[in-house]
């Protein structure tokens, strides 16, 4: 056991040391991932808030203007592609490895690909996780399954922990190397999942919080934990027009936002009264209204004539998905490099603990070699005696 842990933390060391820290006062790096998958755009956007990284979209087989001219404009040290070539070709990570260092981060399959994301990014280990359970990999959308798991991405970048998806009635083997890796003790377990489940988070010696419930459900629930988080620091709110599953994950390019999903025009009124409940209740840094423009445009007029523009800065930003996340990364631009600064901070403090944990571990491994010498020694006199 206390090899496995010596070498656990030797890995840790390895992982975290190599890693060059740039306290630069910019953005740094840029993820992106597909406009097919929700599941992958989600475990980005939930990627991109721990380190301060921008959050784009690109389609399978091109990089859309919109991405490529912010891109461009921040001109990163690295950009992550999260997904494999099914969803972000060959071709798109060819054209942008031409003028940029390019990491593809990826699994066979979504839950392969959340499971990977989490190691990489999260290198350190994390006592907590998040599960929520998604269905396989489809080019048909649920739009239920896939805006429960953008709220569950809101809540895990908010507490800065893994976002794991998992099948409905097992742990896969993915997220089991997952789980084991990072060394995780307790999971937050989202949705109408098996038993199983539990039984193998039991086997593996994880303790779970369950949170029972349908799509709709567990939308709601994460919401209240979310909007309870809401007094630790200032979160801008999205309000998203939604027809699709990208219009509600554009608005997860905005680090720390708290999302309002509008799917009709008979919810403005209450959108409206809710938006102004949280500007009284809470630290709300500004409004973003985006997604469908003829939603989106009649939810934003309605703000304005409540006068929540008197208390909090509102913007519309609509159009399409890669449009938005272009929009919203610039209106956001200085709270990523305030994440990106923290994180780099972080890792600094991480990197000086492994450094000491490494001369402890160095300083043993000396000792016992010599032990192990000595021993010898006395055995080659002793055998040496007898004869």
């Amino acid at each position: 056991m206390r090899k496995v842990i010596a070498t656990l933390f030797l890995l840790m060391a390895l992982a975290v040391l190599s890693f060059k820290p740039a306290f630069a006062q910019d953005v740094k790096e840029v993820i992106i991932a597909t406009n097919v998958s929700y599941a992958d755009f989600a475990v980005a956007s939930v990627a991109a808030n721990k380190i301060g990284a921008a959050l784009f979209f690109v389609s399978e087989n091109e990089i859309p203007a919109e991405t490529l001219e912010a891109i461009n404009s921040i001109n990163p040290e690295k950009i992550y592609i999260i997904g494999g070539p099914a969803v972000v070709s060959k071709n798109v990570e060819d054209e942008l490895s031409k003028n940029y260092e390019v990491v593809r981060i990826w699994g066979m399959t979504r839950y392969g690909t959340a499971s990977e994301v989490a190691k990489y990014f999260w290198s350190e280990g994390s006592e907590e996780a998040i599960l929520i359970w998604d269905k396989p990999d489809s080019r048909e959308v649920d739009l239920n399954v896939s805006l429960m798991i953008v709220k569950a991405a809101e809540e895990a970048a908010s507490e800065e922990i893994p976002l794991l998806l998992i099948p409905k009635n097992h742990l896969s083997n993915e997220v089991e190397d997952a789980l084991k890796t990072l060394n995780v003790s307790k999971v937050k377990v989202y949705g109408n999942v098996g038993s199983k489940v539990f039984d193998e988070l039991n086997a593996l010696g994880i303790s779970y919080e369950s949170i029972p419930g349908d799509p709709s459900q567990v939308r709601e629930k994460i919401g209240e934990r979310i909007r309870e988080r809401f007094k630790y620091g200032a979160r801008p709110i999205i309000v998203a027009a939604v027809a699709n599953w990208q219009e509600g994950l554009a608005g997860r390019a905005s680090p720390h936002g708290v999302s309002i999903l509008v799917f009709s025009e008979s919810e403005i009124n209450e959108t409206v009264e809710k938006v102004n409940e949280t500007i009284q209740t809470r630290n709300v840094s500004k409004v973003l209204v985006t997604g469908k423009p003829e939603l989106a445009r009649k939810i934003y007029d309605a703000l304005i004539d409540a006068g929540i523009n008197e208390s909090v800065p509102v913007y519309l930003v609509s159009g399409k998905h890669y449009r938005v996340a272009k929009k919203i990364f610039e209106k956001v631009r200085e709270k990523i490099k305030e994440i990106r600064e923290r994180y780099q901070e972080r890792l600094k403090k991480i990197r000086e603990k492994l450094a000491k944990l490494r001369e402890k571990i160095k300083e043993r491994c000396e000792y016992w070699f010599s032990r192990a010498n000595e021993t010898i020694e006395t055995l080659n006199t002793s055998l040496a005696e007898a004869r």
